[in-house]
């Protein structure tokens, strides 16, 4: 018997797990040292024989996370004890180290008692969770903003010390902006908002630059940050590790990027969260950009780039609702190409495309930034200006200078055309009250003023356009017909 409790010591001693052996009274007469090691105890803290009551409330430490829970599940484990019930529960320290407890009884009235660091488990189903519901967050459409902060959130609670920030490559492709940014100072997040990429600015403008990963050990003495240390050195940053942010076609999307108050380089785990947050990023990035695109081609004309037909009547509305707000008023200005089936009939279809990308470049040139261009028909154009003053003849200027920038001569296809068109203008309060009632009078001032009007310079020819012929029903008469 004794060479059978000798040879179970020393199995039990060996073993990797963290065991304990309790007697009928419940003194711990036994500890491994792997127990030891994940309690965190000195080799003589359990040479007494301590009541393990004692045990537990010794390791307890009050500040770590949950104390009132624990306390509750420490009473719990010790009526198991007595009543020989298994019991299991976990316990966090104060250095974040997680340990699972499970107690079962044995037949000489004892119990045997397991202590595992479930930490890294703990660390990965969070992190699996985590992701889980940044995923959900982007199936849901959540702003772009919060998946990313969310996920800034989830990476950064996976790790000690360190603080992580996504920059947006900006449409020009030459700029980053500012992302997500949850932990860090704001006023070092409007620093870095907007700046320029390039071979040698800082980690993340030379990762966007290089389509690269760049690893900086050392803020201070790092050359990519010659021009940038100044700037960072308030805010304690001393590494900064920096990795593109790639679409699924290798467009690069963004940066994202991790400091660290300490000068080192990544280790294998946080690089691991490195692959998890840029994944994750370049997902919910791209997503908004497709979001972007759907939402621009639902409100813009696939040819000229111009507003739709389908965003006359809010745009129209919002104007009426801001002149009603502010006693101003708003205009609506009816532009019509004169004879513009002559070019499709003559020259093609193909030039007649040109023709109508040349009419709206220099519509939303001399239209302003504050008016909306929208292309209504084949070669029907208008013209929404906003809080227009009652006073004076804002509308009369905005049509003398479009009509001078239509006025202007185009070549396309060898030929020199000389554009003309006619307009009507119709005002709020003045002309109607409603979408409806501003195009028909718009389109009546157009008519009154197409008779006046030249025709374009160009030689007929026999093939047929594709066009709708011109004003085969008025404005008002095709808005009720969509209707």
């Amino acid at each position: 018997m004794p060479e059978r409790n000798l040879l179970l010591k020393n199995v039990l001693g060996n073993f990797p797990g963290g065991i304990s052996v309790l007697d009928r009274d419940l003194r711990v007469v036994f500890t491994n040292p792997a127990a030891r090691d994940v309690l965190g105890l000195s080799d003589g803290a359990l040479a007494q024989e301590p009541l393990f009551e004692d045990v537990l409330r010794f390791l307890l430490d009050p500040t770590a996370s949950g104390g009132d829970d624990i306390a509750e599940q420490v009473r719990t484990h010790l009526d198991c004890a007595k009543s020989r019930t298994v019991h299991l529960f976990s316990w966090r320290r104060a250095d974040g180290t997680t340990i699972e407890i499970c107690s079962a009884p044995i037949a000489d009235g004892g119990f045997v008692t397991t202590y595992t660091d479930i930490t890294a488990r703990m660390r990965t189903e969070a992190l699996f969770k985590g992701q889980a519901d940044v995923l959900q967050l982007i199936a849901q459409g959540t702003p772009l903003a919060k998946v990313l902060e969310q996920l800034m959130h989830l990476i950064e609670g996976q790790l000690t010390g360190i603080v992580s920030s996504v920059l947006l490559l900006d449409a020009d492709g030459l700029h980053l902006r500012h992302g997500a940014a949850p932990s860090l100072d704001p006023a070092y997040c409007a620093l870095v908002d907007g700046i320029a990429i390039g071979p040698n600015v800082g980690s993340c403008g030379t990762a966007a630059y290089g389509k690269a990963p760049v690893i900086v050990a050392d803020i201070m003495s790092n050359p990519l940050w010659a021009d940038f240390k100044d700037l960072v050195a308030p805010y304690g940053l001393r590494s900064c590790w920096s990795t593109p942010i790639f679409s699924p076609s290798g467009e690069v999307l963004g940066t994202f990027a991790m400091y660290s108050r300490s000068v080192r380089v990544p280790s294998l785990e946080e690089e691991h969260l490195v692959e998890v947050a840029t994944r994750i990023a370049g997902i919910a990035i791209e997503r908004k950009r497709t979001e972007d695109r759907i939402f621009h081609m639902a409100r813009h004309d696939a040819l000229t780039g111009l507003l739709n037909r389908g965003s006359l009547a809010p745009c129209v509305q919002q104007a009426i609702t801001s002149a009603q707000d502010t006693g101003m008023q708003m205009s609506l200005v009816f532009v019509d190409l004169d004879k513009f089936k002559v070019v499709n009939d003559s020259m093609g279809h193909g030039v007649g495309d040109e023709l109508l990308k040349v009419v709206a470049t220099r519509l939303r040139a001399v239209a302003g930034e504050a008016a909306s261009v929208i292309r209504y028909g084949g070669d029907e154009f208008i013209v929404v200006l906003a809080d227009v003053p009652p006073s004076g003849d804002v509308t009369g200027h905005v049509v003398a200078r479009i009509k001078a920038a239509l006025g202007e001569p185009v070549i396309l296809g060898g030929r020199n055309l000389a554009i003309s068109c006619s307009i009507g203008t119709a005002s709020y309060p003045a002309d109607g009250q409603d979408l409806e009632a501003l195009l028909t009078a718009a389109d009546g001032n157009m008519y009154r003023s197409k008779q006046n009007e030249t025709s374009l310079e160009t030689e007929p020819a026999v093939s047929r356009s594709c066009l709708e012929d011109e004003h085969e029903a008025s404005p008002a008469e095709l808005l009720r017909g969509a209707a």
